[in-house]
C-alpha cells in the first residue's frame, strides 16, 4: 500500500517518532544526545517549528512539535540528514541511521496537549532506566520543572494549562506526571484515523479543510524546486560574487563554490552528480565541499550559516512571489 502524503499546514501539532535503523542505537554516549539537543534546537528556530517536549531514549526519539511556515518535512529532512553525516563521521560507520519514514501524528493540541507531554517525559520510566523522570537527562522533563534550563523549550504554555500562577503550575505538573507514571503504555494515544490524526471526527474535518486552504501559502524550502542556473544567479545577486565564480581558483570563489553544492544538493535534493557536471568537477568534490560546508555549520560559523540563509530566504522568496502571480491551481 502507498504510503499517504504528509499533512501539513502551519499551526498543526505533532507528536514526531524518530526510530533507529534495524532497532539500533542512535546515540552511543553524551556527546551524541548534547549535539542532537543542540542542533534540534537550531534548526527548530531556523524552520519556525516550536519545540514543546522531546524525549531521546538510546535507540528512538519522541518529539512535540508545532509547525511554522516552514515545512516540517523538510526541517526534520534536513536535521537527521546533518545528524546522520554527524554520527557516521564520528563513529566511523556508513548506511542509514533512521528506519525509513519517521512517524508523524497530527494531534488535536487542545485535547491532548497535557497528555502528550507526560506520556512523552514517562518514557525513561516505562523503559526501566530510571525510577522517576527527573532522573533521567535527556528528556525535556526537566526543563519544565525548573531542574534544567530552558533552552530551545519555553515551559509556560504548557504549564500554564495546569495555573495562572507559575510555581504553583510546576507543583501540578510534577502531580500530574506521576500520576501517569502507573498507566504504562498508552495505546488510545496511538490509535490514529487516517493512519494520521489523533483527534475526533470533528477534529479530522478540520485537519483537512485547513490543509486545503493553507496549500501554498507557507514557505517551503525547496527541494528540486530550483534549477542549478538559477541557484547561481541568486547567489550572484545575494552574495555579490562574479559570474565565475563555479570556476574559479580564488579562496573566495572555491568557498561560494562549496556553499552553492551545499545548497544545491541539501535543499535542492540535486544529485551529486549533476552538480559535478554543472559545475566541471569530479562527483568526490562535491562531496567533499558538501562536507566542508557542513563542519562550519556544525561548530555554528555564523558567516556561513548567514550565506546560506540570505540565499535560501531569496529562493522561498521567488516561490511565494511566482504562485501570487500565477494564483492558485
Amino acid at each position: 500500500m502507498a504510503r499517504k502524503p504528509r499533512i501539513e499546514y502551519p499551526g498543526a501539532f505533532f507528536h514526531i517518532i524518530v526510530r533507529g535503523n534495524n532497532r539500533e542505537n542512535i546515540f552511543r554516549d553524551s556527546a551524541d544526545y548534547l549535539r542532537y539537543l543542540q542542533k534540534l534546537v537550531y534548526f527548530c528556530g531556523e524552520g519556525d517549528v516550536t519545540l514543546y517536549a522531546y524525549c531521546l531514549m538510546p535507540n528512538h526519539t519522541h518529539l512535540l512539535l508545532e509547525m511554522g511556515k516552514v515545512s516540517l518535512s523538510k526541517v526534520l529532512q534536513r536535521f537527521h540528514t546533518w545528524y546522520t553525516l554527524y554520527f557516521n563521521r564520528r563513529h566511523g560507520r556508513v548506511g542509514h541511521l533512521f528506519q525509513g519514514r519517521y512517524k508523524a501524528i497530527v494531534c488535536d493540541r487542545d485535547a491532548y496537549l497535557l497528555e502528550l507531554v507526560r506520556y512523552i517525559h514517562l518514557n525513561p520510566v516505562r523503559a526501566g532506566l530510571v525510577h522517576r523522570p527527573q532522573d533521567y537527562r535527556w528528556s525535556s522533563h526537566r526543563i519544565y520543572i525548573g531542574a534544567d534550563k530552558p533552552e530551545g523549550i519555553d515551559p509556560s504554555f504548557v504549564l500554564g494549562q495546569l495555573s495562572d500562577d507559575f510555581s504553583a503550575a510546576k507543583k501540578f505538573y510534577r502531580s500530574f506526571v506521576m500520576e501517569g507514571a502507573a498507566q504504562g503504555r498508552r495505546v488510545d494515544l496511538y490509535k490514529v484515523s487516517d493512519q494520521r490524526i489523533l483527534g475526533n471526527e470533528t477534529f479530522h474535518k478540520q485537519v483537512f479543510e485547513r490543509q486545503r486552504g493553507e496549500e501554498g501559502e507557507f514557505v517551503v524550502m525547496p527541494t528540486v524546486h530550483f534549477e542549478l542556473d538559477e541557484l547561481k544567479e541568486i547567489m550572484e545577486k545575494t552574495l555579490g560574487v562574479e559570474s565565475g565564480f563555479l570556476r574559479s581558483r580564488g579562496r573566495f570563489g572555491a568557498w561560494m563554490r562549496r556553499i552553492f553544492c551545499y545548497i544545491a544538493r541539501t535543499y535542492g535534493a540535486h544529485k551529486g552528480k549533476d552538480i559535478a557536471v554543472y559545475i566541471g568537477k569530479d562527483q568526490a568534490t562535491v562531496t567533499q565541499a558538501v562536507r566542508s560546508v557542513e563542519k562550519f555549520l556544525d561548530v555554528g560559523d555564523q558567516k556561513t550559516m548567514n550565506a546560506i540563509k540570505r540565499v535560501r530566504d531569496e529562493i522561498a522568496k521567488r516561490r511565494v512571489s511566482g504562485k501570487k502571480k500565477g494564483g492558485r491551481k
